[in-house]
């Protein structure tokens, strides 16, 4: 690990920021896919692809991106929201003024993006360092040690399950609800963790829960509709166990406008009940924390904790683009979601 202390606020262009997280990335000892294990661990989306392509550009990466990033490689909360307002203040600047000519050159014959590995190298230090923040380096530097030795110990893990080595038995169960068939965790790695899903209406297995508009009310934003299976991704959909029988269920967008986001269900006005991919996932908000309730062979209801009644289907009759809405739970199959593996 290098003994150089990245400093965020030093960054004066988006280039110099992305240098600044291959840097963090060189101190935290960890390579892309170990990131993306500690991610999945504490709920985050970090794909190793993802974020080697991030690190090989000269622009911002996405805010939640970085936020994943940097709490991957061992920063605590503090650290994180300084490089997320180092971040939104470069964003603000590139906004208001126009790069001087030469700033960012591109290669000859075009941009060339860099192909990266596990091992890409870190950039160079910064010039100088800034004075006067000795307590967050000092928080970086506690961090980065313990995230290098969880990293070390990943590996060795990997290496055994890899060998063929027996792995440890499983752990006891986070909660009382079991994870839809196919998706527990296994018997090595901390939980929770993040799975790929399908989630389709026992109504109609040849849709998909995926995004769209409101049909029938004046509502903006994007919804969770059904749509073709074939044509449902993106968004991607994944699911996270947080604690206490309860998941999220989160899309994953690969336009850096959409990124990643909760379903949440919408509290109140036209569209109420229905789900709306938030990008603000913090906090134990209850409208974005669901129970997964069996209801025999692979049917599950789906419950908000905000309300402990069930996500139906608009109209209960399973057809193209109708929307997951929240009603009083029923017996019928309306309210049943099949669940699976992507």
């Amino acid at each position: 690990m290098t003994d150089s202390r990245p400093q965020p606020r030093t960054a004066t262009t988006p280039a110099e920021f992305v240098a600044l997280m291959r840097r963090l990335r060189a101190w935290s000892g960890c390579s892309y896919r170990q990131l993306e294990r500690r991610a999945e661990a504490v709920g985050d989306v970090l794909p190793r692809a993802t974020l080697a392509d991030a690190l090989s550009r000269r622009d911002l990466p996405r805010e939640d991106l970085l936020a994943a990033f940097v709490r991957a490689c061992g920063a605590d909360d503090d650290t994180v929201a300084e490089w997320v307002d180092a971040r939104r203040r470069l964003a603000v600047a590139r906004e208001k003024t126009t790069p001087p000519p030469g700033d960012t050159p591109a290669a000859p014959g075009g941009e060339t993006r860099v192909v990266a590995s596990d091992e890409m190298p870190a950039a160079p230090p910064p010039v100088s360092e800034v004075a006067g923040r000795k307590a967050p380096a000092r928080r970086l530097v506690a961090g980065a040690a313990a995230a290098t030795l969880l990293c070390l110990v990943g590996a060795w893990q990997f290496d055994r399950l890899s060998t063929g080595e027996a792995a440890s038995p499983p752990s006891s169960p986070i909660s009382a609800t079991p994870a839809p068939s196919g998706l527990a965790a296994g018997a090595s790695g901390p939980a929770p963790a993040r799975r790929w899903v399908r989630v389709r209406p026992a109504a109609d297995p040849s849709l998909c829960l995926t995004a769209g508009r409101a049909r029938d009310v004046s509502y903006g934003p994007e919804v969770a509709v059904l749509g073709p299976c074939a044509t449902a991704v993106p968004p991607r959909t994944f699911l996270t166990a947080v604690g206490d029988g309860l998941f999220r269920l989160q899309w994953d967008h690969p336009d850096p406008a959409k990124g990643v986001g909760c379903l949440t269900v919408i509290p109140a006005g036209p569209a109420a009940g229905m789900l709306e991919p938030w990008s603000d996932c913090t906090g134990a908000r209850p409208n974005q924390r669901f129970r997964l309730e069996p209801t025999g062979g692979d049917g599950y209801r789906i419950r908000p904790a905000s309300s402990g009644r069930c996500l139906a289907v608009n109209g209960d009759d399973g057809r193209l683009g109708a929307e997951a809405v929240e009603r009083p739970c029923a017996s019928t199959a309306g309210q049943t979601f099949l669940i699976e593996p992507e």
